[in-house]
């Protein structure tokens, strides 16, 4: 409003200067770095990897998932049985469980308008889904977080796993995966590891390869326009 209201001043010869007539990129230095989502090879390298691992196979469903919704881990960690339905192959996605600082569990809202949604999932998707709730185990009493229950992974002690320890399990998973590869392929994967950026913004690239514009796949994972998205190649 400074600006305008000064540059009327000036053209009223009320003020020489308008001492804010100047382009913000002139004074504002671009220090972002560009991150880069993973490919579709490099998505079915890392899923082979996964699946082939002793030890991280067990995790396999799971990170088959994420890179096929292209779901917010937080959302993930929310889904609940009811939430899944085989028989539509559909996922309800109305809320997410996140943990406090204090280590209350709580229940919130989608992180966008347009993150509530019914997303449709493909039959592969649907098999890796019942397979979880399949191996899932059976309690006797259910953790319930703000009126919700049945969540789909549970720790020792009941308790809902949240981001944290996902984002734990593919720090691990991507470090032992990166010994795999030669120094150029580790340090892209090393620049991928934050949960969000390697499964969400490459769900968003690999649809971008398919469509033209792929509006759809924004809303599909939950952004509410392309703009963000595409901060992240």
């Amino acid at each position: 409003m400074l600006r305008p209201a000064l540059q009327m001043a000036v053209d009223d010869d009320v003020i020489i200067k308008n001492p804010f007539g100047f382009e913000l990129a002139t004074v504002l230095v671009n220090d972002s770095v560009t991150r880069e989502a993973i490919t579709k090879d490099q998505m079915r390298k890392f899923l082979r990897f996964v699946h082939d691992d002793l030890l991280y196979c067990k995790y396999y469903e799971v990170v088959y998932i994420l890179f096929h919704t292209g779901m917010r881990i937080s959302e993930f960690c929310g889904l609940t049985l009811k939430d899944i339905d085989l028989k539509n192959n559909t996922v309800n996605i109305d809320h997410q469980l996140l943990r406090t600082s204090a280590m209350e569990y709580i229940i919130q809202d989608t992180k966008t308008t347009a993150g509530t949604r019914v997303l449709p999932i493909s039959q592969e998707v649907a098999d890796m889904f019942r397979s979880i709730i399949d191996d899932r185990s059976k309690y006797k009493v259910e953790k319930v977080v703000q009126g919700y229950s049945g969540f789909l992974f549970l720790d020792k002690n009941g308790m809902p796993l949240v981001a944290m320890h996902w984002q734990h399990r593919f720090n691990h998973m991507v470090a032992r995966y990166n010994g795999h590869l030669p120094g150029a392929d580790a340090k892209h994967y090393a620049s991928c590891v934050q949960a969000h950026l390697l499964f969400q913004h490459g769900k968003i690239r690999n649809e971008s390869q398919d469509t033209a514009v792929p509006h759809g796949a924004f809303g599909y994972i939950g952004h509410h326009e392309c703009v963000h998205a595409y901060r992240i190649r």
